[in-house]
């Protein structure tokens, strides 16, 4: 009996050892020159790091020709730095609310191009419009050769017709032959805020004239200032009593006509705006860059 239990005790020790034992990992030490390589391996991968560069264009279109993109550019050095800074704010945060990019340019010289052509291919490859359809408005002055053109693409062609645009350069024209860049620039971008945001809220939309409705408004006005007039007019007549007849108010033989004739007195002249197509209409041409453009162009 006695052999049997300690049979049975060294057998469960035996177990024990065999279970807890398997699968165990023996500690290892870490020599000095492994950690020395383990350095240099991270060493010589750190030579070179990868970063992702986000472009402002490339947030903001989806084809885009150019790599630069500023919405103000003074190549022309007419703006002081302060302008500069001021206008450039002033143009993103526009160009960022209406969801089409404002653009301004100044150049000394047009390179025998026209000044449309020149505000075009400045517009296309140099990545300006925003989204895919490259919404926008690019205002380029040529310094020396006294010349200004708009190129319009995208939603830009929509919002500023050529009426809008013959407006805003009868605005800010005068400016820039007293040589007020700075307020020239800023009339522009206020002129595009204004009708790029009515344009997307339809502001400018109108109701159908009702011709009808007027009509019957304007008589029952007609008839009411009547009626009170005669009214106010009969009012005055306490002591004069009721004939049956004009002839009493006659004396016999005191009406003699000699010469008759008609006198105008007034007239009635009803005036209304013929509605303009012009208002809605956009002349447009193709860049060499092959795409769509609208816009206009000047002497200063």
């Amino acid at each position: 009996m006695k052999k049997l239990l300690g049979i049975f005790i060294l057998a469960t020790v035996l177990c024990t050892t065999t279970i807890f034992g398997v699968g165990a990992v023996p500690e290892t030490e870490v020599s000095q020159d492994d950690v020395i390589l383990a350095e240099e391996d991270v060493a010589g991968d750190d030579g070179e790091d990868d970063f992702l560069l986000t472009t402002p264009e490339s947030e903001n279109t989806s084809d885009t020709i150019g790599t630069v993109y500023n919405r103000l550019v003074d190549e022309a050095d007419i703006l002081s730095d302060s302008e500069e800074e001021t206008l450039r704010n002033k143009l993103d945060e526009i160009s960022e609310r209406v969801k089409c990019d404002v653009v301004v340019v100044t150049v000394n010289s047009l390179d025998g191009k026209t000044a449309q052509a020149y505000a075009d291919d400045y517009f296309d490859y140099n990545g300006y419009g925003y989204g895919s359809n490259h919404d926008g408005a690019l205002l380029l002055v040529a310094k020396d050769d006294r010349k200004w053109a708009i190129s319009t693409c995208g939603y830009g062609i929509t919002a500023l017709t050529d009426r809008k645009l013959e407006n805003m350069a009868d605005e800010f024209t005068p400016y820039l032959s007293k040589k007020k860049y700075n307020q020239a620039f800023n009339i522009y971008a206020n002129m595009c805020d204004n009708y790029i945001t009515q344009s997307r809220t339809n502001t400018t939309e109108k109701k159908p004239y009702n011709v009808g409705k007027s009509l019957l408004i304007s008589l029952g006005v007609g008839v009411i200032i009547a009626l009170i007039s005669v009214m106010a007019m009969a009012s005055q007549l306490k002591s004069v009593k009721l004939q049956q007849s004009a002839v009493n108010y006659i004396k016999q033989g005191s009406l003699r006509v000699n010469q008759r004739h008609d006198v105008f007195l007034y007239r009635n002249v009803t005036q209304e705006r013929k509605p303009d197509d012009d208002d809605h209409h956009s002349t447009t041409h193709t860049s060499s860059s092959g795409r769509t453009h609208g816009g206009a162009s000047g002497s200063f």
